[in-house]
């Protein structure tokens, strides 16, 4: 009965109520927008748009992500953190050159810690692990 509140919440960017609606997690599991905003996506649609393009740089979705989780560790005193102590951030990460290694700067500057890079099938890093450092 809570999900809807809680989604209210989370699309406003507050994680905080996702938190105090289901309690901590062990995992939470982020595929965000990484496109940037001058990459060519053809035709696609507004929804589209905003699915595939995390801003200027195509970084601004982790960042805001990460601001969030440390936003309910704040709150933590009052409220329920989002993260377990010893739970962890999956992002799936930009291919190319330097999407991972862009991404783990992103991460790290939010202050998290990174512990694990996950390759796909053709040894591309394809997902960061991160761990809140508290």
């Amino acid at each position: 009965t809570k999900l809807p509140e809680a989604h209210k919440t989370l699309s406003k960017g507050n994680l905080n109520g996702i938190s105090s609606a289901w309690g901590d997690f062990d995992l939470v599991l982020c595929n965000p927008p990484f496109l940037s905003s001058s990459a060519g996506i053809g035709r696609a649609t507004t929804e589209e748009t905003r699915c595939l393009v995390g801003g200027p740089t195509g970084l601004e979705s982790y960042a805001a992500i990460c601001h969030g989780i440390r936003e309910c560790e704040k709150a933590a005193a009052i409220k329920v953190p989002l993260l377990r102590e010893g739970g962890v951030v999956l992002f799936q990460t930009p291919g190319g050159t330097n999407g991972w290694t862009n991404t783990a700067s992103v991460v790290r500057a939010s202050g998290f810690e990174v512990v694990q890079a996950l390759v796909d099938e053709r040894g591309v890093q394809r997902c960061l692990v991160a761990r809140i450092n508290r």
